[in-house]
Formats: C-alpha cells, structure tokens, sequence
C-alpha cells in the first residue's frame, strides 16, 4: 500500500518520478543498473517515438514495470490516485507469470490485437 502522500487526485509525472524510484530502492535491472533507469528510459523512447503521448501514457511508461516486478499492486495505484486509463495501460503492460501464464509471443500477440493505444505505444517504448 502507498503512502497516504500519495493518495489525491492530481499526480503529476515528477510524483510519479519520485514513487517508482521509492518503489524499485535496491531493484536492478539485468545489466546491475538501478531498475528505475529503465522506466526513465522508456519514458524517454515513448516521447521520442509518440511526441503526442499524453500525460496517462506518460504516468503508465514509468509504472509499467511496478506491478509485474511486484512492487505495487493495480489496487495501490488506483488508490493513489492513478486515472484507470493508466491502471488499464499498466495492467496491459503487466506479463502473466506462473501456471496457465502465455507463452511471451502469445502475450504479446495479446496486447498487440486487444490493448489501448497507448498500451502498445508503451510496449514499443519498451522494446
């Protein structure tokens, strides 16, 4: 659960900034850099790549990775005062892990037919 900090009505992207690096202290990526670095990154890609992205894809680039690296949950954004556009995007961008779990490409075929825009917009930032 989120800090009562967090719960009101209007995040902005440097509140979203600061929550993924409280929620992925100690979190590396692959590689050993700070985990957080990637979301940056994917942020980054996703303005360059989709200039018109507005502020919900923005907020659910840097969240993206949250909820699969369990670090929150969708409920816990929702109570900090995520839009469900964004809760939507984050759970589109959220890989199905254990039994009865896709296969990755399934996953992907998924999300490429069936998700928001601004769900595969954030996968293509990813990649």
């Amino acid at each position: 659960v989120l800090p009562p900090a967090w719960r009101r009505s209007a995040v902005t992207l440097d509140d979203t900034r600061a929550l993924v690096r409280r929620l992925h202290t100690g979190h590396l990526d692959a590689i050993g850099r700070p985990y957080h670095t990637h979301l940056d990154r994917v942020l980054e890609h996703l303005v360059r790549l989709f200039p018109d992205a507005g502020e919900d894809e923005r907020h659910a680039a840097l969240l993206h990775g949250s909820v699969e690296e369990k670090r929150t949950t969708l409920d816990a954004l929702r109570q900090a005062g995520y839009s469900e556009p964004v809760i939507e995007m984050v759970a589109w961008n959220t890989r199905p892990r254990g039994a009865g779990a896709p296969a990755y490409l399934d996953w992907i075929g998924e999300l490429a037919a069936k998700a928001p825009l601004g769900a595969v917009r954030i996968k293509i930032a990813d990649n």
